[in-house]
């Protein structure tokens, strides 16, 4: 608290803007993995440094890089108000006023999101039965945060035959009889990984003469 206060004499003494009201928060510097979630606290408190005590309080606040954390607030009280800070990726990102005065556009909170261990994905069932032109859902268990996927026909690695299709689960209409692969891989921002499917379409059975 000691050091904001110092920062808004500074600031007051560089700018006759300066406002009535310093925003104080709690922590002011964050470090979290991607997909942690925590909360930090911001109050408005007087500067001290210009007359009136009486100014109305209403000023908002949010992250400056939604690619890295998401975060928003607005603040028409006094009152201690909790923030929720969503780490989206890797890299570096802070809170500020969204209409910058006064104290200009000052980084009050410093967000730091670093990639977490991330489990891979993994077949719901990786071998399926099937019957030609009939669809059989394909699908893997993922928990990776803002993850793209690709879908190939063909062995895993095999990328000469992309499927137009998207998401953690598709329909798929097996078209010959025999063994078909289908794969996929899931792409975060801190990890790929990848998983093989096997449908199996059996031969119809010969009627007896």
């Amino acid at each position: 608290m000691r050091s904001s206060l110092l920062l808004a004499l500074a600031l007051a003494v560089a700018s006759p803007l300066a406002a009535n009201w310093l925003p104080v928060w709690t922590p002011a510097d964050v470090h979290l993995v991607v997909g942690q979630t925590i909360n930090v606290q911001v109050q408005v408190q007087f500067s001290g440094l210009l007359p009136n005590v009486n100014d109305p309080v209403n000023e908002s606040f949010a992250s400056d890089n939604d690619q890295v954390a998401t975060a928003f607030v607005i603040v028409q009280d006094k009152q201690r108000h909790n923030v929720q800070i969503t780490a989206m990726g890797p890299g570096t990102a802070a809170i500020r006023s969204v209409v910058p005065h006064g104290f200009g556009n000052w980084a009050w909170v410093h967000i730091t999101v670093d990639c977490g261990v991330e489990q891979p994905i993994r077949p719901v069932s990786a071998v399926l039965n099937g019957s030609i032109g009939k669809p059989v859902t394909i699908a893997v268990v993922s928990n990776l945060e803002q993850t793209v996927f690709a879908w190939y026909l063909g062995r895993n690695g095999d990328r000469s035959h992309p499927l137009d299709t998207s998401g953690s689960v598709i329909a798929f209409t097996p078209n010959a009889y025999g063994s078909q692969y289908v794969w996929v891989t899931a792409t975060s921002a801190c990890s790929t990984s990848a998983a093989e499917f096997r449908v199996d379409v059996p031969l119809p059975r010969r009627r007896a003469g």
